[in-house]
């Protein structure tokens, strides 16, 4: 189960006059990501100091800290013979959001400190990924310096955490035994390559997996607007993937559900080239949640019971959003992950690799089942239910 975060982009800002002398400034920052032209534009990192000793600038303290979930710090000290009248800020992230740039105001002066702040609540960053950013500064006499590139992790810090690893992924946890978290890395690792022989892909890069102790714990992590049942969440780009597995009694039946669910999400990203946005819910839900281990054991009961009392959800409800209602949310799951078996079963693994080719490129809910199946959305949906 996942919910996918995004930035709203906004114009590029350029550099506005200063305002303070030696005072610390904040600045809340409205995102503003870079049209390709204004990138041409923008100065990239370079050396601390710049030409000419007479009038050069130079940086005595480049820092960052944050308080997870609330707010990052950025803060910059630095000092010119000449005053220095312009400061700018530029950072992008590793999740491909794009480059983003602020000027601060203050007071030009031969001597400053300030500070840009972040607020997370204005501009959400994804749990542990990794952020780049630079300052460019200008004085008086038209010198200017680009400070060298600055990568940090933003990292849920909030607990301390341990690490077990395999040469495929790597489990973090802070709660529970190690027993506790070498379940999940040989769940993990298996999943990786049963599922990444399925797909016919595998990731280049390791797999970072966080086990959070509560689900309490994982949603304040990730977006207010989360349903409160989402127990995992994939973030494809970065490799990683954050669920909610309390290590007590039963823990292992949970992770052998969540874990491979989450993986396919993070393979099938991988497997259609990042293109996964546009594989429909009922083939990348379904995938998902057909290939748990331990399948949900009361689905099979609620199917039956659906068709039964004619609930069953028609499949081109299934090519939008899944409903918000939790019964009828693991309603259209089960159905998903039983039309992904039906497919497997009647029309072979190829065409459900055919399906997932024809959706990475474009084509629609329906476009993708007519070429691939040679059955309309309506002929397959009949056909399962038989």
């Amino acid at each position: 189960m996942r919910v996918a975060s995004k930035i709203k982009p906004r114009p590029a800002q350029g550099l506005h006059p200063m305002r303070t002398l030696n005072t610390k400034r904040r600045t809340t920052w409205p995102l503003i990501i870079l049209t390709i032209a204004a990138l041409s534009l923008l100065p990239t990192p370079g050396p601390v100091a710049a030409q000419g000793a007479d009038q050069s600038i130079t940086v005595t303290a480049n820092t960052v800290n944050y308080v997870f979930g609330q707010r990052v710090t950025f803060h910059l000290e630095a000092t010119s013979p000449s005053p220095i009248t312009n400061a700018v800020i530029a950072y992008r992230t590793a999740d491909n959001q794009g480059t983003s740039v602020f000027p601060l105001s203050f007071d030009p002066a031969p001597q400053v400190s300030l500070d840009h702040v972040h607020e997370i609540s204005r501009g959400y960053l994804k749990p542990f990924v990794t952020i780049e950013y630079w300052w460019t500064l200008e004085n008086e006499a038209g010198q200017q310096v680009n400070t060298p590139l600055q990568r940090f992790t933003y990292k849920d810090n909030r607990f301390g955490w341990h690490t077990a690893s395999s040469p495929n992924a790597i489990v973090h946890w802070y709660a529970g035994d190690a027993t506790y978290a070498q379940a999940a890395l040989d769940i993990a690792t298996r999943s990786l390559a049963r599922i990444g022989q399925e797909l016919n892909v595998t990731l280049s890069d390791p797999l970072h997996l966080y086990l959070y102790a509560s689900t309490e714990a994982l949603q304040s992590a990730l977006l207010p607007r989360q349903r409160e049942w989402i127990g995992g969440e994939a973030f494809p780009e970065l490799n990683t993937l954050l669920i909610a597995v309390p290590p007590a009694e039963g823990y292992t039946l949970f992770m052998r559900r969540i874990i491979p669910h989450e993986i396919t999400h993070i393979l099938l990203h991988h497997a259609t080239g990042g293109a996964i946005a546009r594989v429909p819910p009922w083939l990348n839900e379904g995938l998902a949640t057909f290939n748990e281990e331990l399948p949900d054991p009361d689905a099979a009961l609620m199917l039956q019971a659906a068709l039964k009392e004619d609930r069953l959800l028609p499949l081109d409800s299934l090519c939008g959003t899944f409903p918000s209602d939790a019964e009828q949310v693991r309603l259209a799951y089960a159905q998903s992950a039983s039309l992904v078996r039906f497919v497997r079963d009647f029309y072979g693994e190829q065409a459900l690799a055919g399906l997932v080719s024809a959706y990475a490129n474009g084509m629609s809910c329906r476009g993708a089942v007519d070429r691939v199946l040679g059955l309309s959305l309506e002929q397959l949906d009949s056909r399962w239910r038989a």
